[in-house]
């Protein structure tokens, strides 16, 4: 009955925990605050709270009952109501405070910090940043797309394209419209990012015209099945990734 809800639910919290030990040391803090916290309304800010929250959130029923008001897509923002940062921190300040040496505490204060260091992954890596060359740190290829198209004559514009862009778009133009109001999750699932993928002339440009999008971008490795211009679309103009056609007013 609830197997799609938790399905949902074990995804979901696989994406949040990620490869890291910080929900670990989440739930080892949480199990020092019901050993040894001895204020009662402290036992209930960083032991009952969290843990209630936690359980909420990893209930299928209640899964199934936000389902009616949120897309399941951003369920993970459920487990933002855990305060993972404020539980590890307090139980570490209070393990340092417990001990009565300096030398201690210092040694202690490492130990921690150190700790948490291995818990996580380095963030400022090659595989999450690139090097950018213009003043809104975006991609450069993201930002010749949006100049293409915002240095076009068309008042109005709406615009089709792969969901590696949706994210830069209406940072540095917020008078272009998306097809899709924020970028989807994986284009397996979503039959027009796929088509898209493909290079599904006819499909993409079909729903393009039913979603009153006057410019479609395609990936420029993407091998399209037929000649645009036949569903009244021409080149605009070209990056070294991508390649934006407007509809032929």
């Amino acid at each position: 009955m609830f197997s799609e809800n938790i399905e949902v639910i074990k995804k979901t919290f696989s994406e949040c925990k990620g490869t890291g030990m910080y929900f670990a040391l989440f739930f080892v803090s949480i199990i020092y605050i019901f050993l040894k916290e001895k204020d009662k309304n402290k036992k209930i800010i960083f032991g009952y709270f969290p843990l209630i929250v936690l359980l909420v959130i990893l209930n299928p029923i209640f899964n199934k009952i936000i389902d009616k008001f949120i897309n399941q897509n951003v369920y993970f923002r459920m487990f933002w109501l855990l305060p993972i940062g404020f539980e590890i921190v307090y139980v570490a300040v209070d393990i340092i405070q417990g001990l009565e040496q300096k030398i201690k505490k210092i040694f202690m204060l490492i130990a921690i910090i150190l700790i948490i260091i291995s818990s996580g992954k380095f963030i400022y890596t090659e595989e999450n940043y690139i090097k950018v060359h213009n003043s809104y740190k975006i991609p450069d290829q993201a930002k010749w797309v949006i100049t293409i198209i915002s240095e076009d004559t068309l008042e109005n514009k709406k615009v089709m394209l792969p969901e590696s862009l949706v994210p830069y778009i209406r940072q540095v133009n917020s008078n272009i419209e998306l097809a899709y109001p924020r970028q989807p999750y994986g284009y397996e699932s979503n039959d027009l990012l796929r088509e898209l993928h493909n290079g599904n002339v006819q499909f993409v440009t079909e729903m393009s015209k039913e979603k009153k999008c006057n410019y479609i971008v395609f990936e420029n490795s993407v091998e399209l099945t037929d000649d645009i211009t036949n569903y009244g679309y021409e080149l605009l103009g070209q990056t070294y990734s991508y390649d934006v056609y407007k509809l032929k007013e």
